[in-house]
């Protein structure tokens, strides 16, 4: 599945193995970095640029939650299980 992470000026995306990211964001880490996660499970994105506007976007997946942590880190819950392998 493809993630993309989008704020209110750029839609930067990310393909398996290798993120794009437009304008001041950028994205350093994705923790867990992949596999099949069950329904429930927090993904950390660190980076730069974040801000309370960021929306993270997973392939269409629902996501239980976003929350905007910090400029440097987004987190996530996934509503249903999703296959971050890449």
């Amino acid at each position: 599945r493809q993630m993309c992470i989008r704020d209110s000026l750029y839609l930067p995306s990310a393909e398996p193995a290798r993120f794009r990211v437009g304008g001041n964001l950028s994205i350093d880490a994705v923790t867990p970095r992949g596999g099949i996660l069950p329904e429930g499970t927090r993904v950390r994105i660190e980076g730069r640029g974040f801000n309370s506007a960021t929306r993270v976007l997973i392939s269409g997946t629902p996501l239980a939650s976003t929350q905007f942590i910090s400029p440097n880190a987004m987190e996530i819950r996934v509503a249903v299980p999703i296959d971050l392998t890449g």
